[in-house]
């Protein structure tokens, strides 16, 4: 009944409680050591914008390609031909 809920929103609820620890963390260091929690605001800003810029990029797979059949070889082939530039 509620199990198909519970695994769809664990989560955004691990995504939320990662992203309060972080922000508890850099402001009880903020009070204790600024040499430490400036770089640890770094660190954990880069931890919350990851997932958040992963979910906002598109989806490089090729629409040809079932995502079952496409493995890590293709995938980075296919990434480095659309990096070079085309010959005229």
């Amino acid at each position: 009944m509620h199990l198909p809920l519970a695994v769809e929103t664990s989560p955004v609820l691990i995504h939320i409680s990662l992203f309060l620890f972080f922000a508890g963390i850099v402001i009880f260091l903020f009070d204790i050591n600024h040499g430490i929690n400036y770089p640890l605001a770094l660190a954990a800003s880069q931890c919350v914008s990851a997932p958040l810029i992963a979910v906002s990029l598109p989806d490089v797979r090729s629409p040809l390609v079932p995502p079952e059949e496409m493995d890590f070889d293709s995938l980075v082939n296919m990434i480095d031909q659309s990096w070079r530039p085309h010959e005229l």
